[in-house]
């Protein structure tokens, strides 16, 4: 039996007509490979910093967690027994 992974699927999307007739031009222009390509790379972009939002707010929920803080500063007095000879001094 042999699996067949599903790289790409179509879907239908609404955009305002003023927005279609751009990227119609901008293909023309060739400054676009294809409508296709280029809506595939801009709600690429957009889900990426979507999701760095969503972990820059994750990032500055710990750092304000009484909880997380405390658990972060237990784990530091642990390894500040062990003593290292190798790396720099920032670490």
């Amino acid at each position: 039996m042999t699996t067949l992974a599903i790289k790409e699927q179509r879907i239908n999307i609404m955009l305002e007509k003023s927005v279609v007739d751009r990227i119609k031009q901008l293909t023309a222009e060739k400054k676009v490979p294809s409508m296709s390509k280029f809506c595939q790379e801009a709600i690429t972009e957009k889900l990426y910093e979507f999701e760095k939002e969503q972990k820059l707010k994750m990032m500055q929920f710990a750092a304000s967690d009484p909880d997380y803080l405390e658990r972060c500063n237990t784990i530091q007095k642990e390894f500040e027994a062990i003593e290292y000879n190798g790396g720099s001094e920032e670490w």
